[in-house]
């Protein structure tokens, strides 16, 4: 990615995502389901997730890939899960449990254990800019679609992940 964003610019690089995923897809859903739209009672829904997941998130991490480093990208980006853990609970009235977030946290140390090789005196080295905050919308934009996905009811995966491509 960051080699491509040295020759395209981030909308340029969304669209050709897009366009393959669009290309990759549609056939599928045409011959496995008839059908390349989700339930019109979806519809709504999978559009928004669309414009949060797809387009904003990408754009945000495009745009983060251009101005930050890849270890900060990361390490930022496994905050969604966290994230995720508390928009549920805010609009889906799941519980945010001890168990639930001490799971969260372990996941993140780890993560940030791997980006750094086991050698936490990296993350003094690290500075935050604008990229940094990039990511931090990818994150949270990631997160929303989940959320948003919880509420698809009437429509498959393959119809709804095909509508959020246009």
């Amino acid at each position: 990615t960051k080699y491509a964003l040295s020759e395209a610019a981030p909308i340029q690089m969304l669209l050709m995502r897009t366009a393959l995923a669009v290309l990759l897809l549609a056939p599928l859903a045409l011959i496995y389901e008839r059908r390349l739209f989700p339930d019109r009672r979806d519809l709504l829904v999978a559009v928004l997730m669309g414009l949060t997941g797809v387009a904003g998130n990408n754009l945000c991490f495009f745009n983060a890939v251009k101005n930050t480093t890849l270890t900060n990208t990361a390490i930022i980006f496994a905050t969604s899960p966290m994230i995720t853990s508390v928009l549920a609970a805010l609009f889906l009235d799941e519980k945010l449990t001890p168990r639930r977030m001490a799971g969260i946290v372990l996941a993140l140390c780890g993560t940030i254990l791997l980006l750094c090789n086991g050698n936490l005196s990296i993350l003094h080295s690290l500075t935050l800019n604008k990229g940094d905050l990039y990511e931090l919308g990818a994150a949270f934009l990631c997160s929303v679609m989940t959320i948003l996905g919880r509420k698809i009811r009437y429509s498959s995966s393959l119809s709804v992940t095909l509508c959020n491509m246009f």
